[in-house]
């Protein structure tokens, strides 16, 4: 099993009492359902620990993942979570800071039907970090120590979570706004930023 985050954090600290209060600052946040903070946060702090671990601040977190990977540091599946897959550490974070997060988000399937979470919502950041952080807590931890783990490789196996964008229009139908106001907008010259800011507050 992984070890509980309460732990990773007095192991961390014990290394650097910057990183571990940084990471004891992301479990408060969740705690208080500060959710896109706690998330974004624990970006940050991955990102920064695998570079003082690579002894190298200027290059890209992709590169930086891939020369722990060949130092023997992280082992596959590692790299595929931290990097590569579509809902890695890495190209989850750039959505975050590049795209349009009402349109981008996840889906779960709840009760026989799959449910659309935007990067927009707390509700999606809180609910990401809980998937998340455990396994996160657990890797920074072992970068640490020098100490690759079978039971991460073994959680990394079942981890999986489903990215998708929407169309404006889509997410305008999904926000509430009916299709034909949505016609007779746009054709009243409206645009479909616009609606979609609208239909937000709908």
């Amino acid at each position: 099993m992984l070890i509980d985050k309460r732990s990773v954090i007095d192991i961390v600290w014990q290394y650097s009492r910057f990183y571990g209060e940084r990471l004891s600052d992301c479990e408060r946040l969740f705690e208080n359902e500060e959710g896109y903070a706690a998330l974004i946060l624990l970006f940050e702090i991955t990102e920064n620990i695998c570079k003082f671990a690579a002894g190298n601040y200027e290059e890209k977190f992709q590169i930086i993942v891939d020369k722990l990977h060949k130092q023997d540091v992280i082992s596959s599946k590692v790299k595929n979570f931290l990097s590569d897959a579509p809902y890695s550490v890495r190209k989850i974070r750039n959505k975050f800071a590049h795209a349009n997060l009402f349109l981008k988000g996840i889906v779960k399937e709840e009760k026989g039907k799959d449910i659309f979470y935007a990067f927009s919502e707390n509700e999606t950041c809180l609910l990401i970090y809980d998937m998340y952080s455990t396994i996160v807590f657990n890797i920074l931890k072992n970068i640490y120590a020098l100490n690759k783990s079978d039971e991460i490789d073994k959680q990394l196996d079942a981890f999986n979570l489903k990215v998708v964008t929407l169309t404006k229009e889509q997410k305008i139908m999904m926000n509430g706004i009916d299709k034909d106001d949505y016609i007779k907008m746009v054709s009243l010259g409206i645009s479909e930023d616009k609606i979609l800011q609208m239909s937000e507050n709908y």
